[in-house]
């Protein structure tokens, strides 16, 4: 078995459209055609700012493809997704402590109401997605912890 940790990746860039198909590890490369393909090698560094291949646009530049991160395509990568999916998770489970007869004190609905827009604007920041972190509140277990207890009053 190849030791990828050691290999270089690659964007497969599409030469008309310059857009680019998938990130690939060099051992790869043989499948795309030298015809119908760049093969671009992306930094490591590159690669450690992007949250996933979605995020990275090529561009032509002097006459070779550049492979680089596209800020602004976070908002809309599958790890926002990811975190968006966590987000609602949380939001759903919350749900009944700001219902109509919930048991829960003014204060503390406000309170939640709070933490609710703070997950609400989470996926807004304009952050690179594997930089988020979910916050926490006191009275909520995020919904994919299992066996953790957190008060609920």
């Amino acid at each position: 078995m190849p030791d990828y940790s050691k290999m270089s990746q690659y964007a497969i860039v599409d030469k008309e459209t310059l857009k680019i198909d998938i990130v690939t590890f060099e051992n790869s490369l043989e499948m795309y055609s030298d015809d119908k393909y760049h093969k671009v090698l992306v930094p490591k560094y590159v690669l450690e700012q992007a949250c996933s291949a979605d995020v990275l646009t090529a561009k032509m530049i002097d006459g070779s493809v550049n492979v680089d991160v596209d800020v602004s395509k976070f908002k809309t990568s599958r790890a926002m997704n990811a975190v968006r999916e966590q987000r609602d998770q949380i939001l759903v489970s919350t749900d009944w402590m700001i219902a109509a007869g919930s048991p829960l004190s003014e204060e503390k609905k406000n309170e939640i109401l709070e933490y609710r827009q703070t997950l609400r604007d989470l996926t807004d920041c304009g952050k690179n997605p594997m930089d988020i972190k979910i916050p926490r509140h006191d009275m909520v277990k995020f919904p994919w912890e299992k066996g953790v207890r957190y008060p609920t009053q």
